[in-house]
């Protein structure tokens, strides 16, 4: 994915190379002083017919500039947006080899996100560049994706100051010149500027072509070309098989077409015949090199020809300082390769088949490919369609699929129609989270193969399996796009509807691929609308395994992704924890990330809460922000930013929660990601009752009285904290009689992980109201669900409350079948300053735990000593500057980080060495061999 190509270095290095100079030069000062000029604007556009020198005038200028210059040479293949920035990024590389990975790897996921997004990520690696960047695009007249075109548009838009984009192309491209013009953002060379003037037309016949020619025939020469540098050439050329240079310059005329079809005339007639026969024949190559000519001409010495041709000026362009590779002129070429299918269109497609055998021998299928279409070998061009489509839906290449399967004539579509309708599904999936214009552009596309493959079922009058079978992913296709759009208008009951049409259509579906649109819709129904996804394991399991038969990583991903949250659901986090990380390492193994790659560090981020790991909580959420952030994922920038909000107030860094949560607020109501405005609201309260502002909370549980009327599994969350609110309030009776209405509800083993939640929370209703034995019995039930798991943060979140009831069940255990260990680790993980806190929020708190816990009061057991729970390697950190007589600022100053972070090393570390000071910790620490 991340780091997977499929343009290979051999073809990549020539058009990322400069071309040679020739050995002799006309030097042009006029252009070259316009050209140092421009460094001063984001573009300079160098417009002008074919031959007129574009290519040449800039080489030039990279010959003799100080500035740091990337170059790239683009033909008709470049105009594919994933090949098209590809080869952009490998250019700016060559430069600046630091820059670019995020955006390489974006281009290459199977989910790239939008081309906005890429690019962005392209402009921040370029933020700070330590010196100015030049860089130059040749022959981007090939260029005609709209998506090519708006994506160099937004590029040009957003440049950093030190990068300048010099692009020289025949035709103006479709950039709004006239605005950038108004505000002097581009400088412009077209063709009357590259004319030459009859000094340099003298200049270039007697240096570059050696033809001292008399001045009159020079200025008549000039007039007659215009100063065309290319008929110039082919004038030249001419003229060396002509005594009577004056006649011959007397007699040109005409327009530049008329021109170069005469004086082409002129030279290859003249030209020995296994000359002329060697450049018509190797006119169908773009580029080529000795091998490739060999292919497809059979001449046995290639190499020699190719040098002989480029030292006899013969429109022979080398494309690397090895001369390893080259390509001829665009306009000898035309001419050639014209000439050759009017007079042997067989022979010329022949050609073209064998260079398409040739790039296939080399395993360059992309290249092959468009030969292969060329070559009307539509049977060869299909089956490497298929043999190059698995890597290129990994790769994220859909469209280019799309494009190429569309180019079949019908009774080979026929025969591919499977083909036509994966990258039309590929197509699909990709783009919905993308931007509505290219959301519509793509579903037209989807649209149109869909039309085109219910032609091929029309002319059949009796369906065969394989009809029946692509009218099914037909509907498919087209449920799954309804159901997208359900999803976005909130729509249960057409989502219901469109779920039961679906597992009709999936009875016989062997593809799991195909199988994943109603897959991620049972998912979506049962985690986002009931939040009961613990009861899909087994589905998702199976599916599993099929993706793992069928050897399909992409899915494969997604469904351990889905099973990551289903596991979670489940109360399962061992199982959810070591499928996640199974997930990254296959993203790892196949060479980088996926927009599945956020999800999974969200997951882990709530694994390790869970279990109190705090550093690994806040590294994954710190590294799901991040990746949100690069790949301007919409959801996961909002589960990222709420869920960093709430592990700072959990830690105490209030300061940061304000702004965090104002951005997500905005992106949800922007967006309009309702879905998600949830985490926000939970978020919020909390914040309120961490500062204390009990006013704002009880305001907010008054507003939301309607989470206690009617049951919805959408506001699971919201309900949960709710009762927090009212136990904050120490309105126990409000939070039992909530808990109680909706026990049924919440007491549900498809969600072990709420069910949790919800009997810790009830316990500390009933301890909060006195009733300590219902409490106990209640909290016993909850950690029989929770010990296995080993969860942690669900009881410490609870507060003082929760750790009263645990601190019973630790003193008197008679009756209780959960191991003491698992208590004693419970008790160890609550704040050292619990009890203070607790009594700033809960008034009326019980007695502290040091005297519930005193030998002789209540406890037949020793004092608590709390578990030799391993320190993280932070807190290894903090303990060794606590040995040194640090203070908090001292730690906070040297780890850099804030001083709340640092409070709670000191902290954690007291509650895991049962110690009551920094003295104590220390000494302790030594007792066990910690310093």
């Amino acid at each position: 994915m991340g780091n997977r190509s499929s343009f290979p270095m051999a073809l990549l290095l020539p058009k990322v190379s400069p071309p040679r100079l020739p050995a002799t030069l006309v030097v042009r000062e006029r252009l070259l002083m316009t050209l140092d000029r421009a460094l001063m604007v984001p573009l300079t556009l160098l417009s002008a017919p074919a031959g007129s020198g574009k290519t040449t005038l800039l080489r030039a200028w990279v010959a003799r500039t100080s500035q740091s210059v990337a170059w790239l040479s683009l033909d008709e293949l470049d105009n594919n947006p994933t090949r098209f920035w590809t080869v952009l990024i490998a250019a700016l590389r060559t430069r600046l080899p630091e820059i670019g990975q995020n955006s390489l790897t974006m281009l290459s996921s199977p989910e790239p996100p939008p081309l906005t997004t890429i690019l962005s990520a392209l402009l921040e690696d370029m933020l700070h560049l330590a010196e100015p960047l030049v860089l130059i695009i040749d022959d981007y007249h090939g260029i005609n994706e709209p998506a090519i075109q708006e994506g160099l548009i937004f590029l040009l838009e957003h440049l950093p100051p030190h990068l300048h984009l010099m692009l020289a192309s025949r035709i103006n491209p479709p950039f709004p010149l006239a605005r950038w013009r108004l505000h002097g953002q581009v400088e412009e060379i077209r063709h009357k500027d590259l004319r030459f003037t009859q000094e340099e037309t003298g200049r270039f016949l007697l240096e570059s072509m050696h033809l001292p020619l008399a001045e009159e025939d020079v200025k008549r020469l000039a007039e007659r070309t215009e100063g065309w540098i290319a008929g110039l050439q082919l004038a030249a050329l001419a003229l060396r098989q002509h005594e009577d240079t004056a006649a011959f310059v007397q007699q040109l005329s005409g327009s530049h077409r008329l021109l170069l079809d005469y004086v082409q005339e002129e030279i290859l007639a003249r030209q020995p015949a296994r000359i002329q026969r060697f450049l018509f024949q190797v006119s169908v190559l773009t580029r080529m090199n000795a091998s490739l000519c060999q292919a497809v001409t059979g001449e046995a010495d290639c190499q020699q020809m190719l040098e002989t041709l480029e030292v006899s000026n013969l429109f022979l362009v080398p494309l690397d300082e090895q001369q390893q590779w080259y390509r001829l002129h665009d306009l000898f070429r035309g001419v050639l390769l014209a000439r050759l299918q009017t007079t042997e269109p067989a022979l010329a497609q022949e050609l073209q088949s064998r260079a398409a055998r040739w790039y296939e021998g080399q395993g360059i299928l992309q290249e092959a490919i468009p030969y292969a279409v060329a070559a009307a070998d539509y049977p060869l061009a299909a089956t490497l369609m298929e043999q190059a489509a698995e890597e290129l839906w990994l790769s994220g290449e859909a469209r280019t699929v799309y494009n190429w399967v569309m180019l079949l004539p019908d009774p080979i579509f026929q025969k591919h129609a499977r083909l036509a309708l994966d990258a039309a599904f590929r197509l699909q999936d990709m783009v919905n989270q993308s931007v509505e214009p290219l959301r519509t552009r793509t579903q037209f596309q989807v649209e149109a193969t869909i039309a085109r493959v219910e032609v091929v079922l029309r002319t059949q009058e009796t369906p065969t399996p394989s009809a029946r079978l692509l009218q099914r992913r037909i509907e498919l296709l087209r449920a799954g796009r309804a159901a997208f759009d359900a999803v976005t208008a909130g729509s249960s009951h057409m989502l219901q509807q469109l779920w039961q049409e679906m597992q009709a259509l999936i009875e016989d579906e062997d593809d799991i691929s195909w199988r994943m649109i109603p897959l991620a819709l049972t998912f979506w129904m049962s985690e986002s609308l009931q939040r009961q996804g613990a009861n899909l394991v087994p589905q998702f399991l199976e599916a599993k395994h099929q993706a793992s038969r069928a050897g399909n990583r992409l899915v494969l991903i997604k469904i351990m992704r889905w099973l990551t949250h289903i596991y979670a659901r489940a109360g399962q986090l061992h199982l959810a924890y070591n499928e996640c990380q199974a997930a990254l390492d296959l993203i790892e193994q196949v060479g980088g990330q996926t927009a599945q790659t956020g999800y999974l560090h969200y997951y882990r981020a709530c694994i390790y809460y869970a279990w109190n790991r705090m550093d690994e909580a806040l590294e994954a959420a710190q590294t799901l922000r991040e990746f949100s952030h690069t790949w301007q994922q919409v959801d996961q920038i909002i589960v990222g930013q709420t869920y960093s909000a709430w592990l700072s107030v959990i830690a105490g860094e209030l300061d940061v929660v304000p702004a965090m949560l104002a951005k997500a607020g905005e992106i949800v109501q922007q967006r309009q990601f309702a879905l998600h405005s949830f985490r926000v609201t939970v978020v919020q309260v909390w914040y309120w009752l961490k500062t204390g502002n009990l006013v704002a909370a009880r305001s907010w549980a008054e507003r939301e009285a309607a989470l206690l009327e009617t049951w919805d599994a959408k506001r699971k969350e919201e309900f949960m904290t709710l009762i927090r609110v009212y136990l904050a309030l120490h309105q126990h009776e409000q939070a039992l009689a909530a808990l109680q209405r909706f026990s049924t509800e919440l007491d549900q083993s498809g969600d072990s992980s709420s069910r949790i939640e919800f009997l810790a929370l009830w316990a500390a209703a009933y301890q909060q109201a006195g009733e300590t034995e219902r409490a106990r019995e209640v909290a016993i039930r909850a950690l029989t669900i929770s010990e296995p798991a080993s969860y942690v943060r669900v009881y410490v979140d609870v507060g003082q409350p929760m750790q009263e009831v645990l601190q019973s069940l630790f003193a008197n255990p008679a009756n209780s079948m959960i191991a003491l260990p698992y208590i004693s680790k419970l008790l160890a993980a609550f704040p050292a300053d619990q009890t203070h806190a607790a009594a700033d929020v809960m008034p009326n708190a019980s007695p502290p735990p040091a005297q519930i816990l005193k030998p002789g009061v209540g406890s037949q057991h020793p004092p608590l000593l709390l578990p030799n729970e391993p320190l993280t390697r932070r807190e290894e950190e903090v303990l060794r500057l606590l040995a040194q007589g640090a203070t908090n600022q001292d730690i906070a100053r040297q780890l850099v980080v804030s001083l709340g972070t640092a409070k709670k090393h000191v902290a954690s570390i007291l509650s895991k060495l049962g110690a009551e000071n920094r003295l104590q910790a220390v000494a302790r620490a030594h007792e066990r061999s910690l310093l």
